[in-house]
C-alpha cells in the first residue's frame, strides 16, 4: 500500500503500489522496481511472527473492555509521523501492538495498560555508530538523557544488512541487536559495546545502517532515530 499526499502536479507518494515503490532520498522523489521478497522462514522470522500473534491474541485476552477503552483514549491524543511526515493519530489496538511487539522483543512482560503519559517518550540523542571487523560495535549517545537513569527503560538497537559505501540505498532489512538498560543508580555511560551483531558477516569498509527506538513504560515506544557506521572503524 502507497501513501499519496495531494499536491502539484501530481502530489507525493510513499510505499509501494502493484510491481512500483514510491520513496524519496536527499535527491528528492523516486521510483524503483518492487522486488517479490522470498520467505524463507527463518528462526528469526518464527520468533517475530510468534511474537505479533502473541501480542494481538493479548489484546482480546489480556486487555478487557475498560482497558481497550483506555487505550483508545490514549492512542487518540498521541501523535504520530507516517512516511510522509505528516502527523496522524493511530488506533488504540495499532499502539497495542506497537509498544508490546518492541517488549516482547526486548524480553520485557506485555503491558496491559496503556502508558500512564500522552506523549511519547524522546527519541535517543547524539547517537554514533562503528563496528570493527568481528562482532561487536561502538554506540555512542548524548549523556544526561531520561531514559538513561529510569529503571527499566531500554534502548532498543536494529542493526542493517551491511553493503558496499557505493551504494547510496541502505535497505529496509534490520535486525534487532539488544538494548542498553537504563538504571536509576547507575546510568549507562557512553559508548557502549554491543556484541553479538546479528549479520554472517561484516566486511571491512562497507557501510551499515542502525536505528534505535527508546522504550520506557509510562510513555510507550519513541521514534526511531538512525545512524549510518562504516565497519572497520570501531
Amino acid at each position: 500500500m502507497a501513501i499519496y499526499q495531494v499536491g502539484p502536479p501530481t502530489g507525493e507518494m510513499r510505499g509501494s503500489i502493484g510491481g512500483w515503490v514510491f520513496s524519496r532520498n536527499s535527491s528528492g522523489p523516486y521510483i524503483r522496481n518492487r522486488g517479490v521478497p522470498v520467505n524463507p522462514n527463518s528462526p528469526l522470522q518464527q520468533l517475530r511472527r510468534a511474537a505479533f500473534q502473541d501480542v494481538a491474541a493479548a489484546w482480546t485476552a489480556i486487555a478487557g473492555p475498560q482497558q481497550r477503552q483506555a487505550w483508545n483514549e490514549w492512542a487518540s491524543q498521541v501523535s504520530w509521523l507516517n512516511p510522509l511526515g505528516q502527523t496522524i493519530k493511530l488506533s488504540g489496538f495499532n499502539q497495542f501492538l506497537r509498544l508490546n511487539c518492541a517488549r516482547v522483543l526486548a524480553g520485557s512482560a506485555i503491558q496491559s495498560d496503556p502508558p500512564t503519559e500522552f506523549v511519547l517518550p524522546s527519541p535517543i540523542t547524539g547517537l554514533v555508530v562503528s563496528a570493527d571487523d568481528g562482532l561487536s560495535s561502538s554506540i555512542s549517545f548524548t549523556s544526561g538523557q531520561a531514559w538513561m537513569s529510569e529503571t527499566g527503560a531500554k534502548a532498543m538497537i536494529f542493526f542493517g544488512e551491511p553493503v558496499s559505501v557505493a551504494k547510496a540505498y541502505l535497505g529496509t532489512r534490520y535486525r534487532y541487536a539488544g538494548c542498553i538498560l537504563g538504571n536509576a543508580t547507575t546510568p549507562p555511560t557512553s559508548p557502549q559495546t554491543v556484541f553479538l551483531v546479528p549479520w554472517a558477516s561484516y566486511p571491512s569498509g562497507q557501510q551499515f545502517q542502525v536505528y534505535v527506538r527508546i522504550l520506557r513504560s509510562a510513555l510507550g515506544l519513541s521514534e526511531p532515530v538512525y545512524a549510518v557506521g562504516q565497519i572497520g572503524t570501531a
